[in-house]
């Protein structure tokens, strides 16, 4: 995940890590812990945890692949612009049992007796989308490329 499904992402590459983690999936069902106390057994909650770590990487290596856009800080060199028809929103995943999950545009959830709706819908009136300029990474990179004019590269 670190390596393959970070800032610069690539559809080959994130398929392969969702691979990965189906096979990951499988074999974590067969891990056994050497603790079989029935209280504070540290190696069954480190189970879980793996278990729960692996749906999280399912739905950020799988968001990402769905994701054929560059936006924010991902970019995906073979979709280099900002697909706001599709995208212009927040990915919602539900996890629906092990090794599956499915991605929705809103779910509601009872809370206090009282009924509240999420959807993916971003809020824009506060801050209006932007063409972010992925060639132009900004002063400290250009600096430390050497890409800086010469009056920059001086006083850098």
């Amino acid at each position: 995940m670190l390596r393959d499904v970070t800032i610069e992402r690539d559809n080959a590459t994130i398929d392969k890590v969702l691979e990965k983690i189906g096979e990951l999936d499988d074999r974590v069902k067969n891990v056994k812990t050497t603790d079989v106390s029935p209280r504070v057994n540290q190696g069954a909650q480190f189970v879980r945890h793996l278990q729960n770590m692996l749906v999280l990487a399912r739905v950020i290596a799988q968001g990402a692949r769905n994701r054929d856009e560059s936006r924010g800080a991902h970019y995906k060199p073979a979709f280099d612009k900002r697909n706001d028809a599709e995208w212009l929103r927040t990915t919602l995943a539900v996890h629906e049992r092990v090794g599956a999950i499915k991605f929705v545009r809103g779910f509601d959830y009872k809370l206090g007796g009282k009924t509240i709706g999420i959807t993916d819908a971003v809020d824009t009136s506060l801050v209006t989308p932007r063409e972010r300029k992925y060639e132009q990474a900004g002063a400290a990179s250009a600096a430390a490329t050497g890409k800086l004019p010469n009056a920059e590269q001086k006083s850098a």
